[in-house]
């Protein structure tokens, strides 16, 4: 009986993983033009100008592992893959909406089939700072019949160092619903800072805290994840390669990977809708020309 108590909750333990690992990817976006403009944006700010990081930045949608206060331009379609093993793909509706569907494809035999169907709502973009929200439907189905359904909401806020938004830190935090997992909540924190050093290359941090909410308290989890890596991208595509190093409190982790365990993503995205019809792609400004120029400002 308990062993058959212990299968099920490692079963399900197991899903969770699937989800929350996916669940970590910007999904879907809405973002704003000058004529549908978030409330706090001023008119004629910098972020509607060719060189924001919106439209010279083809991985603006994130970090590393997870979301940014940015989106794509209206009218984008984009691809996006993840560790060769994950694959999504998106289109900007408008300035305020843009949906993206992402994939597990059939690699082995009576493997688990995972889809995820996100939207994520740009709040505020100003010279200083982009708010987004998301929200997911995550559903998880194996050979057998067994399925798993859940939902995940969160935001961001991303805090600009120049009005372009070329370097920037962003905190956000997320959480996991469904109805397998009623004992607690699962929660993120995290803070990823995009520094960058020319018009092509930035480099990212992006430390990542745990915890659990239930009932009566809250628990931190005694690990937390420390993701860093070089990001190279233009108006059309982008692909980071980057860590992901477990950080154990109180003792040693042993990992085989010294640097951390490797994590690539690459997107490729379209031209986008010029504000008067037709297409365009960004046309691009000099960047920083010294790594101490990416924080004027703060």
């Amino acid at each position: 009986m308990l062993q058959e108590h212990t299968h099920t909750r490692t079963r399900r333990a197991s899903r969770l993983a699937v989800v929350l690992i996916a669940s970590t990817l910007p999904g879907v976006a809405l973002a704003q033009a000058d004529d549908e403009r978030p409330p706090g944006m001023a008119a004629g700010g910098s972020s509607s100008d060719s060189d924001d990081v919106r439209y010279v930045d083809a991985n603006v949608d994130r970090t590393i592992m997870f979301t940014s206060g940015e989106t794509h331009p209206k009218g984008t379609f984009y691809f996006s893959n993840y560790e060769l093993f994950l694959f999504q793909f998106g289109y900007a509706f408008t300035d305020v909406l843009q949906g993206s569907v992402t994939t597990l494809p059939p690699y082995v035999e009576e493997q688990p089939y995972f889809f995820d169907l996100a939207l994520k709502l740009n709040v505020a973009r100003t010279d200083e700072a982009r708010v987004a929200l998301f929200g997911a439907l995550d559903i998880l189905f194996d050979d057998d019949g067994h399925s798993f359904v859940g939902g995940r909401v969160g935001g961001a806020a991303q805090f600009c160092f120049e009005p372009r938004c070329w370097s920037s830190l962003t905190l956000g935090a997320g959480t996991f619903l469904s109805g397998e997992v009623q004992d607690f909540f699962p929660i993120t924190f995290t803070a990823g800072l995009t520094g960058r050093v020319s018009r092509v290359v930035a480099l990212l941090l992006e430390p990542t805290f745990l915890a659990a909410v239930n009932d009566t308290e809250v628990q931190t989890a005694s690990v937390m994840l420390l993701n860093y890596g070089i990001r190279l991208s233009e108006a059309h595509w982008g692909l980071d390669i980057s860590f992901i190093r477990p950080v154990v409190f109180g003792e040693d982790v042993d990992l085989p990977f010294i640097l951390g365990i490797p994590f690539v993503s690459f997107t490729y995205r379209s031209d986008w809708e010029a504000p008067g019809g037709g297409s365009t792609s960004a046309a691009h400004t000099a960047a920083p020309s010294r790594a101490s120029e990416m924080f004027v400002g703060l």
